[in-house]
């Protein structure tokens, strides 16, 4: 397996927003009266606790929030006198906390997070205490007193040792807020039904796989988190809860549901995806609030007619199903701003879907569309439109109505002819119509003022309209792979293009001199016969299933192919090329350009996108683009930014030698935003390994790459296929004395190496992955158990159990 490879890289560029803190205490420079005016002060630090709170903290006599990094949890009483104190933070490393606790009578927010085993029943004499926080401790229960609390609002016990629900909780009658998430939950009580307050509840990564009948009685519950359980079925008790607006369900083994939205009148987003779902049994009520429906990774068939009574629906993501039609009642969603449906069978679209008035993305990529419903061009507020990979053989004739379309993505298709109405496309920006039977362009599309990116790859183009001298704004022009001998001597015109791509095409040495005297100052590619249009389609096709199931193994949403990012990642492929003898792109080294070297452009060598942060991974001498995904999956640092929660856009640059004697993949990944990311963070399961549980025909070996990810200075060395262990980054562990034994189907014992977070010196995993690596290659068709734990903050005991098979 190691001849795949003979250099292998990794970039991964975290282009990080930094908001600086502003303490509320002075500076150094203060006067002494300035500082003991703080009104938030912190003692000791996470890696120094202090001994213990000093007896004179009386005189921060302003304080309203004190953070303190203790190895004692004894309460002196001077800090009851601070009257202006309501939040207090207890974290450090000790294992009971002190019965003087029932001193802080003016604390109303109550954070504790340290490895408590238990809890005294003096808590419960904090009689103002409205959140109480104990997240990150060793806890199985908690003490009656708790039940005291009267004025408390929100509890939280994430990442605590909780078997059985602590069935004191449901005596807090004014309780809103609940969060037991990480924990091992099997079941609740019929008592929870008393927290009739209750108005939201997050039991996500437990192993619950139903709810009670009561709980159909928590009538002010608005959102419910359920991911990463074991259910298997929607639960039929959340029909009755009309006031609920928010449900996560996803991550788990739903294989039928059956929902009545005419009861959830106040739903509003609805989290299904990454379940075993075939069917939509549902009630859509036409009395109903839902403006998001997540469906992605379920075995979808068919959409039901009763979809038209969503009218509020603004988002719709239905992405990897096996989805054959739409209904016509789709066209009844007009307030439907994005539609998902990339990755299914569709062979056909309604012609009601011209009626969806606010549509701003329609996403159809790797569908069997053989063609586009005429009023398409209908979608007056349509920006992004991407039919790339399907089977359509000629656009719509009138496009008139799409004004605002600022990207048009059909690469991948059996188009012969463009319709002149695409002449009147004023806000387009990106026209992607590479992979197609274009034997001609219309004069209309130098009309397209607006137009950036023009990609006319892989086609039967013979010449071009001089008319492209309009296109002032042009500045990536790829004509790769057609039957181009000459452009027209008005190019001399278009100052502003960058880089033209003529790889592929029957041009002279004359021909070429000329294009260069007519562009002097723009990048002329022009390297080596490009890949035939058919295999390109199926390359690409095979490239994205391989990739998307990597992601949605790892707990990741699906990516969707960006055709910019592609351009860059075959402009930075063959500069790879071009420069393959030069000192400068050996080892990291070839994730940058040289602007003094052949093929250099800004599109290859740009590392920050509209979109932000950025991945990007290369590799040397797959015979094609899908084997680098293999490739890539047989190592870490690689697999981690094409299986990112954050990313959601993915481009691809391949290319060859003229004797195919050497190849380049480049893959880039990009995060729409930070937001974006958070949302994603905040809708994975905490915890994922891989292999995954149950996982079949996983790889013998790990592939060597650069930086050296093993403890071994001979890079050359076999080792087995890499394990890894994600946390979730926004939720990662502070794991310490970590530990890992894996064995065989005989009960063997397997020598590993464990790299830790803090081992980790590359900059990539940090403290949300542990790797796990064999000393040696795993045997065939053998059955493997790993058995994972660590401590965390004060002792609790992390810990994972499961199994995978190796392949053939």
């Amino acid at each position: 397996m190691k001849n795949l490879l003979n250099s292998i890289l990794i970039l991964y560029l975290a282009f990080q927003i930094c908001t600086p803190i502003h303490s509320q205490e002075p500076s150094q420079k203060g006067s002494d009266q300035a500082k003991l005016n703080a009104s938030r002060l912190t003692l000791g630090t996470s890696k120094e606790n202090i001994s213990e709170i000093p007896l004179d903290i009386d005189k921060y006599a302003n304080l309203e929030r004190l953070t303190i990094y203790t190895r004692s949890s004894k309460i002196p009483e001077q800090l009851n006198t601070l009257k202006k104190l309501k939040h207090l933070e207890l974290l450090g490393d000790y294992s009971e906390l002190s019965t003087s606790i029932h001193l802080l009578k003016n604390i109303e927010r109550l954070e504790i997070s340290s490895g408590l085993q238990d809890l005294p029943s003096e808590l419960g004499e904090l009689n103002n205490l409205n959140t109480l926080d104990l997240n990150m401790n060793r806890l199985s229960s908690l003490p009656e007193s708790i039940k005291n609390l009267k004025n408390l609002n929100g509890i939280h016990l994430n990442k605590n040792e909780f078997v059985k629900f602590p069935n004191v909780i449901s005596n807090l009658m004014n309780l809103k807020w609940l969060t037991i998430t990480e924990n091992k939950l099997q079941s609740l009580p019929k008592d929870i039904a008393k927290l009739n307050s209750i108005e939201g509840i997050n039991f996500e990564s437990n192993q619950l796989e139903g709810l009670p009948s009561e709980f159909s009685k928590l009538e002010n519950l608005q959102d419910l988190n359920l991911m990463d359980n074991k259910f298997s079925q929607w639960p039929q008790v959340l029909n009755s809860l009309k006031n609920l607006k928010e449900i996560n369900l996803s991550h788990n083994g739903i294989s039928s549901i059956d929902l009545n939205l005419s009861n959830l009148a106040s739903l509003q987003k609805l989290w299904l995806h990454s379940n075993q779902i075939k069917e939509l049994s549902v009630n859509f009520s036409s009395t109903n609030s839902l403006t998001h429906l997540y469906l992605w990774n379920n075995q979808i068939q068919s959409i039901p007619s009763e979809i038209k009574n969503l009218s509020l629906l603004e988002i719709l993501h239905i992405r990897q199903n096996q989805i054959t039609s739409l209904p016509e009642e789709i066209g009844a969603l007009n307030k439907l701003t994005v539609l998902e449906l990339s990755f299914n069978q569709l062979k056909s679209l309604p012609e009601s879907l011209g009626n969806l008035a606010n549509l701003k993305g329609l996403y159809l990529t790797f569908n069997q569309l053989a063609n586009l419903p005429r009023t398409i061009g209908k979608l007056s507020k349509l920006e992004l439109l991407d039919v790339s990979f399907n089977k359509i053989e000629s656009l719509p004739s009138d496009l008139k109505g799409l004004q605002k379309l600022k990207v048009l993505s059909a690469f991948g298709n059996s188009i012969s002819e463009i319709p002149d109405s695409i002449g009147s496309l004023n806000s387009l920006n990106e026209l992607y119509l590479g992979g197609n039977e274009i034997s001609s362009l219309p004069v209309t599309i130098g009309n397209l003022k607006n137009l950036n990116i023009l990609d006319l790859s892989d086609n039967k183009l013979s010449k071009l309209p001089d008319e492209f001298v309009k296109l002032k704004q042009l500045e990536y022009l790829s004509l790769r792979n057609n039957n181009i001998s000459s452009l027209p001597d008005s190019f001399k015109r278009m100052r502003g293009l960058k880089t033209i791509h003529l790889d592929g095409n029957p041009l002279t040495p004359e021909a070429l001199r000329k294009i260069k005297g007519l562009l002097p100052n723009t990048v002329i590619i022009h390297l080596n016969q490009a890949t035939p249009n058919q295999r390109l389609k199926e390359t690409y096709r095979l490239t994205m299933t391989k990739l998307n199931s990597l992601r949605v193994n790892n707990g990741a949403p699906p990516l969707e192919m960006d055709f910019r990012l592609s351009l860059a990642s075959e402009a930075h492929a063959r500069y790879l090329i071009a420069n393959k003898n030069h000192p400068s792109i050996k080892g990291l080294g070839a994730h940058n350009q040289n602007p003094n070297l052949p093929l250099y452009s800004e599109e290859g060598a740009k590392k920050e996108f509209r979109y932000g942060t950025q991945g990007e991974v290369l590799s040397s001498n797959e015979a094609e683009l899908d084997q680098a995904i293999d490739t890539w999956h047989h190592t870490i640092l690689h697999r981690k930014p094409i299986t990112g929660l954050g990313f959601l856009k993915v481009g691809f640059g391949f290319s060859k030698t003229i004797d195919n004697n050497i190849s380049k993949s480049v893959l880039r990944v990009v995060g729409l935003n930070y937001q974006y990311m958070n949302m994603m963070q905040n809708t994975a399961p905490a915890v994922k390994v891989y292999p995954y549980e149950n996982q079949k025909n996983v790889p013998l070996t790990m592939i060597n790459e650069i930086p050296n990810t093993t403890p071994l200075e001979d890079e050359d060395q076999i080792v087995g296929f890499p394990i890894v262990i994600k946390f979730n980054k926004e939720r990662s562990y502070d794991l310490k004395n970590f530990r890992a034994t894996m064995t065989d189907s005989s009960g063997k014992n397997i020598p590993l190496w464990i790299i830790q977070p803090s081992d980790n010196k590359y900059g990539i995993g940090g403290q949300s992955e542990i790797w796990i690596m064999s000393k040696d290659p795993l045997s065939s068709n053998e059955e493997y158990a790993i058995t994972a734990e660590g401590n965390i903050s004060g002792g609790r005991i992390w810990k994972k159990e499961w199994s995978f098979t190796t392949e053939e």
